[in-house]
Order: C-alpha cells, then structure tokens, then sequence
C-alpha cells in the first residue's frame, strides 16, 4: 500500500503566556471565518477560556515548558501534571522551545496519555507527512506530526516572506504552520518590540494600551501572513483541521 499523501494548511498556535488581547485578537479572526486550529497552551486566563467555548474549531493541547525555572515545574512529571491540569484529557503536545528527550516523550505517552506530538521542526520541507514513533512495546505508538514555518525563525531568515503567494509556502507535502498570538499582536518583522515589550512587564499582564506603542504598522509582518493565510484557507483550500483532523486522515489513509 502507498503512503499517504497530506497536502493540507494547517493553523497551530503556541500561546506562550501571550497576554489576553493578543489571544482576542487572534480569535476573533478565527471565529468569524470559522477557521479551524490547534491551540498549545501555557497558562490559564479568561482569554484561554474563550477558547475551550469555541471547541467545535478549536483543539487545545498542552505546551510544557520543561526548561530550568519553569514555572510549570522542577521536573518531567512535575511539569506534565501541572500543565495538564490546564487542559484535561489533551491528547497532543508540542513541547516550549521544542525539548525533546525519549524520558519526556515515554512519560507524555505512558502516563499523561498523550497521542500527537508536534515538536518537530523542518522549517520550509517539502513532502512532509505524519509517521508514527514506538517508543517501548506500545503497539499503538506515537503520532508526530512535523511542522514547516514558525514566525519566530521566519523574522531570522535573510529570505523572509510575509506573503501567502511566495511559493515557499506552496511546497508539496503537509504544510503545517506555527504562529504566536503575541507576534501576530504586534505584526513582527523581527524580535527588536517584542524584546523591548517583554522587558516592560509580565507579557500575560499587558492590555491594549501597553502594546499599542510597540505594534508594527509601517512594514509586512507575522500579522500580514496570518490574515493572507486565513483568506487562503477559506477562499482556496475551502475546508480547515486540527491536528488530530490531520492525524485522523494520516491513520485513515494507512
């Protein structure tokens, strides 16, 4: 039998404590276009409660953040119970700063029940497919999901496109991308406001007023490509997923 071919755009979002207007903001554009999308989350707040009310299209998963003075915890399971308290019987992950170890990935499986995992990055790969990962004798094995553009890494690219229509977007394959609600805020270009930003205050305790002086309005930023790539999935792709949609496809294709 042949592979699976996945040619889908995909939306996930890594919410990384972004205040609550970046989330509002991110989800009224969602909403009213009826976008489907993957959410990793950080933290509890009204905004990320919006979210759990609008589950017939949005997927929330967990977003563990596993480096030292994590405020999720002191260790593996102390930071997966913890987080997953948040999003209570979450099925996908995609880790904080993508760390990745076989101990992270066997307890998120074993104990935590995760099935999808999205923390890994080929940033522009083209024929990208979903693949499954045995990690002991587990016959049902974990879903990966690989991802081919985040903002972030976007800002530091010497060719970097702000554009839907740039045919770096357009390779063959699943074309997942990652963004986050802070950078679409703020229509970064580079790192330069955030940085400043995040030096003003705790970013999860920002409202409008505090982002408002640091919002890019004078060149195309991560806010451009997110509004060109919404209109892209309704007016051209005309259907949209989750994750798990994409993973569900994947394994019934198999």
């Amino acid at each position: 039998m042949s592979e699976p071919t996945l040619n889908q755009f995909v939306l996930s979002f890594d919410v990384d404590w972004a205040p609550d207007c970046a989330i509002d903001f991110v989800v009224d554009v969602l909403v009213e276009k009826q976008i489907k999308a993957t959410w990793f989350v950080t933290h509890d707040s009204p905004g990320i409660e919006r979210l759990f009310q609008h589950n017939n299209i949005f997927e929330l998963g967990i977003h563990p953040n596993f480096l030292p003075n994590s405020t999720h915890g002191n260790s593996i399971k102390e930071v997966l119970t913890h987080i997953a308290q948040l999003v209570p019987n979450s099925k996908i992950m995609r880790t904080h700063c993508l760390t990745q170890s076989t101990e992270i990935l066997e307890t998120s499986v074993s104990d935590f029940g995760i099935e999808i995992d999205a923390s890994l990055f080929l940033m522009g790969m083209s024929n990208i497919q979903p693949h499954l990962l045995f990690l002991n004798h587990d016959v049902k094995g974990l879903i990966r999901i690989p991802y081919f553009f985040e903002d972030d890494f976007e800002m530091f690219s010497p060719a970097k496109s702000w554009k839907i229509n740039d045919g770096k977007y357009h390779v063959s394959g699943l074309k997942v991308f990652n963004f986050h609600p802070m950078y679409i805020y703020l229509n970064s270009d580079s790192m330069h406001k955030y940085r400043e930003l995040k030096n003003y205050a705790h970013l999860h305790s920002l409202d409008y007023k505090a982002c408002e002086p640091f919002i890019n309005r004078s060149i195309p930023g991560t806010k451009d490509l997110f509004i060109q790539l919404c209109e892209y999935i309704v007016n051209e792709q005309r259907m949209s997923y989750t994750l798990s949609d994409i993973a569900q496809l994947w394994g019934n294709k198999l």
